[in-house]
Formats: C-alpha cells, sequence, structure tokens
C-alpha cells in the first residue's frame, strides 16, 4: 500500500514519466518530530521516511507532503499539478491550532511578550518556548510541525535586545507562513524583518558574536537606543 501511494503520486505529478522506472518505498518511524519526513533518492530508486504521525492524515494531504519531496528531488520547476501541494501546505498553516502548548521558558515568554506587543498588537498566538543548542549558525528557529519557537541558550546571558530580535525574526515565521512558492524569507517577510527597531544595528551587533568588547562604543549607541 505505501508503495502504491508513492507511485500514484509520481504519475499524478509527472504523467509524462515512465513510473515503472522507479521503485518507491514509505517508511514510518520515530525518528523525527511530530510530522517530519525525508526522502532519499539513489540508483532510480526513491525512499520516503516519515513521521508515525502520517499515517493518520488525510490521503491527499499526504499526497502532497510526498509531491513536495518528489519536487525537491528532482528540482522541478514547472509541476503538472501544485493542487495537493497546496492542500499540504494548507494543512501544514494550520497545524499550529491543534498543537498543545506544554513548553516555556520564563524569559523567552517575557521576550515573546515584549515584541507581541510592539510588533503584532498581540495578535501572534503563544507558541511552545524552548531554549535549543548554543551553535554558531543558527540563533533560533520556528517549527510548524510542533508550533515551537527555539532560541540558542547563547543568547540567555546576552542583552535582551538581541534576545528580542531573534524571536522577532522567529515570531515572523509563526505570523507569515510561507508563500505558495513554499519560500520562507520572502521580500515581505524581509521588509517586516526591517521593521525592528534600529535593526541594521542589531544585525552588526549580532554579526560581532552580540560581543560588547569588540566595539564599545558601537554597543553603547545600541543600547542607548533602545532605552
Amino acid at each position: 500500500m505505501n508503495e502504491g501511494l508513492a507511485r500514484e503520486a509520481f504519475q499524478l505529478l509527472y504523467p509524462n514519466r515512465d513510473v515503472n522506472s522507479y521503485k518507491f518505498s514509505i517508511k514510518y518511524n520515530n525518528r523525527f518530530k511530530d510530522y517530519g519526513a525525508n526522502v532519499k533518492y539513489s540508483m532510480n530508486r526513491i525512499d520516503f521516511h516519515l513521521s508515525k504521525r502520517w499515517r493518520h492524515v488525510n490521503k491527499n494531504i499526504t499526497m502532497g507532503l510526498l509531491h513536495e519531496l518528489f519536487i525537491k528531488i528532482f528540482k522541478t520547476k514547472n509541476p503538472h499539478t501544485l493542487f495537493y501541494v497546496d492542500l499540504y501546505n494548507a494543512y501544514v498553516k494550520n497545524m499550529h491550532v491543534a498543537i498543545p502548548k506544554t513548553k516555556t521558558e520564563p524569559m523567552l515568554e517575557n521576550s515573546f511578550q515584549r515584541v507581541n506587543n510592539k510588533y503584532f498588537a498581540e495578535l501572534v498566538e503563544q507558541p511552545n518556548l524552548v531554549w535549543g543548542k548554543r551553535t554558531k549558525n543558527k540563533l533560533g528557529s520556528y517549527d510548524y510541525c510542533t508550533d515551537t519557537i527555539s532560541i540558542n541558550i547563547g543568547l540567555k546571558n546576552k542583552n535582551l535586545v538581541f534576545l528580542d530580535y531573534v524571536m522577532h525574526h522567529e515570531m515572523l515565521h509563526k505570523h507569515m507562513k510561507f508563500d505558495k512558492k513554499g519560500r520562507y524569507h520572502t521580500p515581505e517577510f524581509r521588509k517586516r524583518e526591517k521593521q525592528f527597531e534600529n535593526a541594521h544595528m542589531v544585525e552588526k551587533g549580532i554579526r560581532n558574536g552580540c560581543n560588547f568588547q569588540k566595539d564599545q562604543n558601537f554597543f553603547e549607541k545600541l543600547l542607548n537606543s533602545f532605552k
């Protein structure tokens, strides 16, 4: 049955290709976060790995997920149909409504409330808020499938300006979702991102590693601007 669903998805998306030239498999496991998925393509074999939560999702929505992954591996520019992809995207965009909000951290919650009040007119529903790993290449992330904003724990001991800036960025992801092409950092997103007070100065501070000792005069001006 799993192979049949993948074959059907392939034929709907690529009606002019020989489906018999490929071998398909769909495996469900617990390795992913809620509703996670990936695909591996090698030697005309296409293996989908899906979270077990996808077992109970409507077939047409799962079809949209498979189409998204097919488009990714084949780099398809003009798919034959986007009907199922649109169903999948609509499902993901509204997934947060049913997800329990059980995780929060006081410092992150305070940041969320400050940003929500100042930049979103308190219209953004509070998601799960957690501290993430201390890494150099990711300050924060928003997971649509778990409705969770994760913030690099390295920001915990930095000035609140930087925490609020990253929180603002991730809240924009929750608020704006993605466009029909699956893009997250759209021109409108970048425009909204720049609305954060003195955004260019904060960005420079982040590039300097949020280190006040690197450019003391600059950071004094930055912090004074937020008083």
